[in-house]
């Protein structure tokens, strides 16, 4: 196994002891208890395993995006700032975590279907994510939405 920390030092995410409820009825149903993770600078992380093993909800946690149905056992998510400055995510209140969603942290759905519409282009969708995080005019997000599709190869972007 190789330990990433060697070779990317700056630790970006950490997650510690994050632990999950649903409550399902007057019970509370534990759906991830303990989880521990870091991720690193230019480091890919996956997290795979079996359905119902606690992989979206996960990474949903991250996000702060799980429903009102949740709550949040145990644990922190801490975000590590350009600055130096150490971030738990999980005390920031709904309209603070707005402003890293889409910014400094976001996740790729694995549903397509709640991801994209197939109504309107990529280029337009992506454009709209930019447009509302970012401080931005049009032709700006979509010289960005350019950008990033030749960064990724996309033909014809």
């Amino acid at each position: 196994m190789i330990d990433f920390s060697l070779i990317c030092n700056v630790k970006i995410l950490e997650i510690q002891d994050l632990s999950v409820s649903f409550k399902q009825g007057n019970l509370w149903q534990n759906a991830i208890n303990g989880i521990n993770f870091s991720v690193f600078e230019g480091e890919a992380l996956g997290i795979v395993g079996e359905s119902g093993s606690g992989k979206s909800v996960t990474s949903l946690s991250i996000m702060k995006l799980l429903s009102s149905q949740a709550k949040y056992d145990s644990g922190k998510i801490l975000w590590q700032e350009h600055e130096g400055q150490t971030v738990d995510l999980l005390k920031l209140s709904e309209d603070q975590i707005r402003h890293y969603r889409g910014r400094k942290i976001a996740m790729i759905f694995q549903e397509p279907m709640t991801s994209l519409n197939p109504v309107y282009t990529c280029g337009d969708q992506v454009m709209e994510a930019i447009l509302l995080h970012q401080k931005c005019t049009k032709k700006e997000a979509k010289d960005k939405t350019i950008a990033l599709f030749n960064e990724v190869q996309l033909p014809r972007p």
